[in-house]
């Protein structure tokens, strides 16, 4: 018997997206692994329970088992894993948010990294040391099924005063209610712009006249 335990498990084949780690969970089954473990978290976007398909006979067997009444989930979890594979069987992937950012145009990166950046001139003035500019960035995907793979994509870099500097600057946007997480690299602080939710631009923009409170 094969038996495949994969690191996040998807439904959708992610490979058009430079994507190349771990296989889908139907491709495995297509290669003739007999059992397939996954998470219904991560990639698959649902609740955190764990997921057993392959052949019929021996799926039997493990529900007959009796450490499946101990380990079992509840009718709540199991409703949350329903509504989100229905999500799947309508195609809407972009309703789960870790595909969402990962299927994302490049071109629509670049557009919202403009727009952010153009928002933020307005209010952080280059004359005052602000000095804000979109890059092209590589987003990591890492995880489980895809630690080593990149994803082409744009982001916004400040750098702020030297009075200020980017650790300190960091560190306060990590204060914020909400908190604000970023990546500083060559005394700069970038926004990756696919990691970003509808609505969450204009939050940050909201924040940013307190910036020169630092």
């Amino acid at each position: 018997m094969v038996m495949e335990d994969l690191g996040s498990g998807t439904l959708v084949d992610l490979s058009t997206y430079e994507l190349k780690g771990e296989p889908t969970i139907g491709q495995c089954i297509k290669d003739g692994v007999d059992i397939v473990t996954f998470s219904g978290d991560k990639l698959l976007g649902g609740p955190q329970i764990g997921g057993i398909v392959g052949k019929k006979d021996i799926i039997s067997k493990l529900k007959k088992h009796p450490m499946l009444r101990a380990l079992r989930v509840d009718k709540m979890t199991l409703a949350a894993l329903e509504a989100t594979l229905r999500i799947y069987l309508r195609e809407e992937h972009s309703k789960i948010p870790t595909l969402a950012m990962l299927m994302v145009d490049p071109k629509d990166l670049k557009m919202r990294a403009a727009n952010l950046a153009n928002s933020l001139r307005e209010l952080l003035r280059s004359e005052e040391g602000w000095n804000i500019d979109v890059i092209e960035v590589k987003d990591v995907v890492g995880g489980g099924a895809f630690p080593d793979d990149e994803l082409s994509g744009f982001g916004v870099a400040i750098a702020p005063p030297e009075e200020i500097g980017p650790s300190k600057f960091a560190a306060f946007l990590r204060q914020l209610e909400p908190s604000v997480i970023a990546n500083v690299d060559q005394e700069r602080v970038i926004f990756h712009v696919r990691t970003m939710r509808p609505g969450e631009d204009d939050l940050l923009i909201s924040k940013a006249e307190t910036w020169r409170n630092i």
